[in-house]
C-alpha cells in the first residue's frame, strides 16, 4: 500500500535478495537489482545439496516472464534457469555462466537482445541460440501467447462448425416430422 492505494505485482527475488517486480503497468525492482537463478533439478532426488554445478544444463531469459513461459511449455526441465533481469547485468550473467557446460540462450528477438546473444557466444561458442524457435516473435512469451490465442480460435470455430451441424440436424428432424403430419 502506497499512500492508501492498494498495488499488486508479481515478484521474483534476485541473487542480491532483491525483487523483480512486474504487473501490467510497472516493470521494476525493489532493493538492488541482479540476476535470479532457479534450479529445476528433477533428476535425481538424491543428489547433494551441495553438488557442483559443473555439469548442469542452464537456459537464459532476458525478463522472467519469459522463463515462465518456458516453464510453461517445458514442465519436466532438468536444469537451471538464468534470468538477467537487465541486459545491463550481461557481465554478471556471463560470470554466472562460466560453470556450466551447456547453455541455452532465449534471448529477444530485438537489437538489444541480438548484442546480448552475440556476447555471450563471443564468451561461450558452445552456447546454443534459441531464438529461431520463437522467430518472428520478440521473445518466447509473446509467440506462447500467439500459440494460445490460435488453439482458442481453433477451438472457437470447432465449437462454431459443431453447433451449426446440431442445428442443420435439429432442424432436417424438424423437417422429417412436419412432413409425416400433413
Amino acid at each position: 500500500t502506497i499512500s492508501e492505494k492498494n498495488l499488486y505485482a508479481i515478484g521474483f527475488e534476485n541473487r542480491s535478495g532483491g525483487w523483480e517486480l512486474r504487473n501490467s503497468f510497472y516493470k521494476g525492482s525493489l532493493l538492488r537489482k541482479d540476476i535470479s537463478i532457479f534450479n529445476f533439478n528433477n533428476e535425481n532426488e538424491n543428489q547433494s545439496q551441495n553438488q557442483n554445478e559443473t555439469g548442469k544444463r542452464i537456459v537464459v531469459f532476458e525478463g522472467f516472464i519469459d522463463a515462465l513461459s518456458f516453464v510453461e511449455m517445458k514442465p519436466f526441465y532438468n536444469g537451471d534457469i538464468l534470468v538477467m533481469n537487465s541486459i545491463s547485468l550481461l557481465n554478471k550473467t556471463k560470470n554466472h555462466l562460466q560453470n556450466y557446460p551447456e547453455i541455452h540462450l532465449f534471448l529477444d528477438n530485438d537489437k538489444a537482445g541480438e548484442n546480448c546473444k552475440n556476447s555471450i557466444l563471443k564468451s561461450f561458442p558452445e552456447a546454443k541460440d534459441h531464438s529461431e524457435i520463437y522467430f518472428p516473435h520478440k521473445d518466447l512469451n509473446e509467440y506462447l501467447l500467439s500459440k494460445i490465442k490460435t488453439k482458442i480460435e481453433i477451438q472457437q470455430q470447432d465449437d462454431l462448425k459443431l453447433n451449426q451441424k446440431e442445428q442443420e440436424s435439429e432442424s432436417i428432424e424438424a423437417n422429417q416430422i412436419y412432413k409425416r403430419k400433413r
